[in-house]
């Protein structure tokens, strides 16, 4: 966990500290909570570490976490099962339907079970599928393209480095075709299009926004089921990326006042009472499909990621 300096929103006054720390960082409740008991958090003002996951946030609070030096490797990444996760394999491809609360590739806050570590350590010589040998390629062998850590479904994976750099450019090219699947707070009866520019928050510098000078963005979201659970109107939608923006589709939803349930970084007071009401302990987005041209065979081919669990609970139930 890196340094950070938080300042709380208006929308998450009234939050358990757990909770609105980590939509304003971008880290796990775990993580938070894990921080907390550490002593690592403290409100600026009064330099007192806050000691309890169940305080409560005011508007305007200022937090500092700063975690102590540590060797230890971090991260609380979910390992992965290919026994259970692998859709299809060949040559070239590696494709897996990828679990929420799985990672893709180290980062500064993820050292260990990450999938890219993983499918290297199934299969070494996918360590020389890279883009070059830079420090940041060393640690993304394979990976073309990601899935955030709480997004779960179609991750496709590159073998070999001429499989790479052709899925690179296919998705450069805007010609991969992707699906997803997500339950949005609110009841959504015609299909509907978000074309917004989408950069860096100005303040929350963790999170994404629609901001005008941000690069160009289109979602369009096509609505399959809708109704009520517990008197919290939910709709079921298919969502289709046409670029490929951090975090677009929970930032287009939520410019769309339809945020995904479930989810702990783009929500508003009322979507996250519904999942703490329901209950929901995940966010319900899922890559469902993805379609493109094979490296080796130039053929079209499609796959697809059934939905997990929680997700068609949830779905019965309306």
């Amino acid at each position: 966990m890196n340094e950070s300096r938080v300042t709380v929103s208006a929308d998450l006054a009234g939050e358990r500290i757990d909770r609105a720390l980590a939509a304003l960082t971008g880290e796990t409740r775990s993580a938070i909570a894990r921080a907390i008991k550490k002593g690592w958090v403290t409100k600026e003002g009064n330099h007192t570490p806050t000691t309890k996951n169940a305080v409560l946030v005011s508007a305007g609070e200022q937090y500092l976490i700063t975690p102590a030096p540590t060797d230890e490797l971090v991260g609380d990444s979910l390992p992965v099962d290919f026994a259970t996760q692998v859709i299809y394999e060949d040559d070239a491809l590696l494709v897996i339907n990828k679990l929420a609360g799985q990672v893709v590739h180290p980062s500064a806050g993820q050292q260990v079970n990450t999938v890219a570590q993983a499918v290297v350590e199934r299969d070494p010589a996918i360590s020389e599928a890279r883009y070059d040998d830079g420090e940041l390629s060393r640690k993304r062998p394979g990976i073309v393209h990601r899935l955030d850590k709480d997004t779960s479904g179609i991750l496709v994976i590159a073998k070999t480095k001429t499989a790479l750099l052709n899925l690179q450019q296919q998705f450069k090219d805007r010609t991969i075709s992707k699906e997803y699947a997500a339950v949005v707070y609110g009841l959504v009866t015609a299909p509907f299009s978000v074309d917004a520019p989408i950069a860096r928050h100005p303040v929350q510098r963790q999170r994404q926004a629609v901001v005008a000078t941000g690069k160009a963005a289109q979602t369009h979201f096509t609505p399959v089921k809708s109704g009520t659970v517990q008197a919290v109107p939910l709709s079921y939608l298919v969502a289709k990326p046409v670029t490929g923006r951090t975090h677009q589709i929970r930032v287009h939803l939520m410019h769309a006042k339809h945020p995904i349930i479930g989810d702990p970084r783009y929500h508003t007071k009322a979507s996250l009472a519904a999942a703490t009401a329901l209950p929901v302990h995940n966010l319900l987005l899922h890559a469902a499909k993805l379609s493109f041209r094979h490296p080796l065979t130039n053929k079209q081919v499609s796959y697809t990621a059934p939905l997990p669990s929680y997700f068609c609970s949830l779905l019965d139930a309306f």
